[in-house]
């Protein structure tokens, strides 16, 4: 049987990126978001959706939608049911402590060789603007296609971000307290994003799996603005305000 994971975060801290990166692995099969509500995201199997028409990527949208929903459990099963040798899936807090998929994902956390790798942004402001920019359509990540070459400058309240903190804070303490005692990797975005490659041992030796040989390629590349000065329009504002300065100067 083999290693399942878990990659539990909050929104807009590399998860995509993780994914992407260790579905270049061998022995390593990532699933992306299988209970976001009303989709299911990044299953992976034989489909190809870059040589797949919009219809066949449709009909298998709603296909696995109606999978999923009419039994979670089977579901998840399913896709834990592959030849790797750690299979896992990425979760953000919210969904993860919905009561709705708890049928599912309780046996699932059960299982004797289950472990999770909590992912965390060690700057919470860029993870708030990163969030804020997706909401007002702008670049995310190089797996957009035409999405891309957007730009947007989005204006951030100090406030919104420090209860929208609170909020994530005590989303991941109940998270973790639904662990029952598994064990948990803490991974940070910064590291996965300018120390690739050790961070890639780190999971690894995590999992109990033998370290690739040839370098890991990165799964996607970040097309976001470097500089929280060119994506905040009221950036003096957050230079200025308590709540937000320490983060605005980690930069």
């Amino acid at each position: 049987m083999p290693v399942t994971f878990f990659i539990l975060s909050a929104p807009r801290t590399g998860s995509t990126l993780l994914v992407r990166t260790l579905n270049n692995i061998e022995s390593i099969c990532c699933h992306g978001e299988l209970f976001l509500p009303g989709q299911v995201r990044g299953l992976r199997d034989e489909f190809d959706p870059r040589s797949a028409s919009p219809q066949q990527r449709q009909a298998r949208a709603q296909r696995l939608l109606q999978a999923r929903d009419a039994n979670p459990a089977d579901f998840l099963n399913q896709a834990l049911n592959r030849p790797q040798a750690a299979v896992g899936l990425k979760i953000i807090y919210e969904d993860f402590l919905n009561s709705r998929w708890q049928a599912a994902l309780s046996p699932a956390i059960a299982r004797p060789d289950t472990c999770f790798i909590h992912l965390q942004r060690r700057n919470a402001l860029r993870r708030y603007v990163s969030e804020q920019v997706m909401h007002a359509g702008g670049a995310i990540h190089s797996d957009m296609g035409g999405g891309k070459n957007r730009r947007v400058k989005v204006e951030i309240s100090p406030e919104a971000f420090a209860a929208r903190r609170r909020q994530l804070d005590q989303e991941a303490e109940a998270a973790l307290s639904m662990l029952d005692g598994k064990p948990v990797l803490d991974l940070f975005y910064e590291d996965l994003s300018d120390r690739l490659q050790p961070t890639i041992v780190s999971i690894c030796d995590f999992l109990g799996l033998a370290v690739p040989v040839d370098t890991v390629e990165p799964g996607l590349r970040k097309v976001g603005e470097q500089d929280l000065s060119a994506a905040v329009l009221n950036y003096q504002e957050i230079l200025a305000n308590p709540l937000t300065r320490p983060f605005a100067l980690m930069d």
